[in-house]
Parts: C-alpha cells; sequence; structure tokens
C-alpha cells in the first residue's frame, strides 16, 4: 500500500474512495492519528488515503487532482479484488481491525502499523 492523501473529513474520505473506486483504483481509508488531540486519546481528525498498487501511484494522483480523468488501466472491480485484498493484508499481518465499508473501499478502524 502506499499512502495517497490524508483529508479532514470522513465526507472527503468517502467521496474520493467512491471517485476511485468507480474509476477502477482500489483504495484502503484509515483513521489519521497523527492529528489526535491529545486530550482525546480516541478522536482521529482525518483519513490517511492509500492505494493498493504501486503501478497505480500515477493513475491515482491524476484522479486526485481531476475527478474527470479516465484511468488508463482500472482494476477488477473491489469485490472481486476481495480475496486478494485479504490474503495480502493477512500475510503482511495487517489482517485485524479491518472491515469493508459499502462499496467505497476498505476501513481500518485504527491505524495499520
Amino acid at each position: 500500500m502506499l499512502h495517497l492523501v490524508s483529508v479532514d473529513t470522513s465526507e472527503e474520505a468517502d467521496e474520493i474512495s467512491q471517485r476511485f473506486h468507480a474509476s477502477g483504483v482500489p483504495v484502503f481509508v484509515e483513521p489519521d492519528l497523527t492529528r489526535t488531540d491529545p486530550s482525546v486519546r480516541s478522536a482521529a481528525f482525518g483519513h490517511r488515503i492509500h492505494i493498493w498498487l504501486e503501478e497505480q501511484l500515477d493513475d491515482a494522483k491524476r484522479l486526485l487532482r481531476d475527478p474527470q480523468y479516465e484511468v488508463v488501466a482500472p482494476l477488477m472491480s473491489q469485490s472481486s479484488m476481495a480475496p486478494w485484498i485479504s490474503m495480502t493484508l493477512e500475510a503482511k499481518g495487517l489482517g485485524t481491525g479491518l472491515k469493508r465499508s459499502g462499496s467505497i473501499g476498505w476501513r481500518a478502524s485504527a491505524p495499520l502499523a
């Protein structure tokens, strides 16, 4: 996974995630606890968005800047990628605390190590 961008709100994260999913660029969203208020330990004030494949980095950057950009080599849908994503995460020891978030991608309940 490659970090693409950090955003301030869940709404921003959902919009980007939905746009990328529709364009064939699978993403992973996790809370950004680097921007957490120390007095409220459980509150995340942002989200980090990652792409799964390095090969899609250029497309992802362009799609982030231009919502109308057409991805050169879109991947299959995330639902058909789910087994591959799960195996990849488990192999890296990152499978706990993840859940599918509807059709918009994967979300972590806590930051990944």
